[in-house]
C-alpha cells in the first residue's frame, strides 16, 4: 500500500482529534504500514517520526514531496482543505476526516461558501464521525457514495506514551475523596456565548453533590487553559462555593485514561459536540457516562438536556446511588465494535483506485 500522511493536531496538545490521530497512527504502525504524520500544532524540527506541518504553504509543499499517495486530513480549515484539491493533480488521494461541523453555511462568506463547494466536489472521501455531520456534507454537495460514518473511537491504553502520568496531587486527589466524578476539556472554549465543555456546570454540580457526599471529588483535565480570565472567574467560584478542596482542575498533558479508570463517573457537559471520544473511553473502561444530548453518543451513555443542571445533578445522584447500592453495574462497552478497520478499508479501495 502507499505511504499514508495524517495530517492534523498530535499530542500534546490532548484533545478528541490529537488524540484519534495518535491512536491511529499506533494501529497503522502495527499492521507494518508506512505511516508520516504532519502535526499541525508545531513548526519545529522533527521528533520521534512526527513531522512539523505549521503553515499552509510549508505544509502543502511538504506533502507534495514526501511520496506519500494518501493523505488523510483531521483539522477544520476550509482553505487548508482546499489546497490539498491541488495535490490529486500528482495522483494523490485525500481523505477528509470531520471530526465536527459546526459552520453556520447561511452566514458564511462568499469565499468560503466557494471553498465548501470546492471541497464537496472534489474530495475522493469524507469521514464524518457521526450521522448529523454526513447530512451537512450532504447538503455541501459531497457525493453520499463517497461518505462514511465512523466514529472517532479507537481503544485506549491505560498508559500512553504521549500522554503524562497522573500527578502526584491528582493521585493524592484521587484516594482521598470518594465518590470520584471525572471530566475534561481541550481548552476553555465558548459556543453561542456560553461554556462550551460546561466547567460551569461541573463546579456547580460539585457544590450540589457535596451536601449529600461531603467527601466527593470531582477532577477536571484541563491541559490547555486558553482563557485565563475565565479560568481565573471559575477558581473564584468553586472558592465561594467552599468546594476548593472538592474540585481539581489537571492542567498539564495526562493519561485521561488512568483517571477514567478509577473514577465512579464520568460526566460531559457540553453544548455542542459531535461525538464525544472521552464518553467512549469511559464506557470502554466500565465507568458510567452522563453527557449532554446535543449529538449521538456512545451506546450505554445516560443523557441530560444540555445546560440544565438540574436535571444533571438529579441523574448523577441517581447513577451514585445505583452504583453505591450495587443497582448499577460497571458494564464495559464498545469492545465488540472496530472503528479502524472502516477507515483501513477506506484506505484500500483508495489505492485500488490509483
Amino acid at each position: 500500500m502507499s505511504r499514508i500522511a495524517l495530517v492534523g493536531t498530535y499530542p500534546p496538545p490532548i484533545g478528541g482529534v490529537s488524540i484519534h490521530l495518535y491512536r491511529l497512527r499506533q494501529a497503522l504502525i502495527q499492521r507494518g504500514m508506512d505511516i508520516l504524520v504532519y502535526d499541525t500544532s508545531t513548526s519545529s524540527s522533527e521528533e520521534g517520526g512526527i513531522l512539523p506541518g505549521a503553515g499552509r504553504r510549508q505544509l502543502l509543499f511538504k506533502l507534495f514531496s514526501s511520496r506519500a499517495g494518501i493523505l488523510h486530513y483531521h483539522n477544520h480549515d476550509w482553505t487548508m482543505r482546499a489546497l490539498l484539491l491541488l495535490l490529486k493533480v500528482f495522483s494523490k488521494k485525500v481523505i477528509f476526516t470531520f471530526h465536527s461541523f459546526r459552520d453556520d453555511l447561511q452566514a458564511t462568506s462568499l469565499p468560503n461558501k466557494f471553498l465548501i463547494r470546492l471541497v464537496a466536489r472534489w474530495g475522493d472521501c469524507f469521514i464524518a464521525t457521526n450521522s448529523d455531520i454526513k447530512e451537512k456534507l450532504i447538503l455541501i454537495g459531497a457525493n453520499p457514495n463517497k461518505i462514511k460514518v465512523v466514529p472517532a473511537f479507537l481503544p485506549p491504553q491505560l498508559s500512553e506514551g504521549a500522554f503524562g502520568p497522573v500527578p502526584d496531587e491528582a493521585s493524592d486527589f484521587m484516594k482521598t475523596h470518594e465518590p470520584l466524578i471525572s471530566a475534561n476539556a481541550y481548552r476553555i472554549s465558548f459556543f453561542g456565548g456560553q461554556d462550551l465543555y460546561g466547567i460551569d456546570l461541573c463546579i456547580d454540580l460539585c457544590h450540589a453533590l457535596k451536601k449529600d457526599w461531603p467527601e466527593v471529588g470531582l477532577i477536571f483535565c484541563l491541559p490547555t487553559i486558553g482563557d485565563t480570565a475565565y479560568f481565573s472567574k471559575l477558581r473564584a467560584r468553586i472558592k465561594d462555593l467552599d468546594i476548593d478542596k472538592n474540585f481539581l482542575f489537571v492542567t498539564e498533558p495526562v493519561s485521561l485514561p488512568l483517571i477514567l479508570e478509577q473514577s465512579d463517573l464520568f460526566i460531559r457537559p457540553t453544548n455542542t459536540d459531535s461525538y464525544g471520544v472521552s464518553v467512549a473511553e469511559a464506557l470502554y473502561l466500565g465507568t458510567p457516562a452522563i453527557a449532554s444530548d446535543v449529538c449521538e453518543r456512545p451506546t450505554g451513555t445516560m443523557l441530560f438536556l444540555s445546560r440544565d443542571l438540574e436535571e444533571l445533578t438529579h441523574l448523577a445522584k441517581k447513577v451514585l446511588e445505583d452504583s453505591k447500592s450495587g443497582k448499577l453495574k460497571r458494564n464495559r462497552y464498545l469492545h465488540d465494535v472496530d472503528y479502524f478497520q472502516p477507515i483501513l478499508e477506506i484506505y484500500q479501495s483508495l489505492e485500488a483506485v490509483q
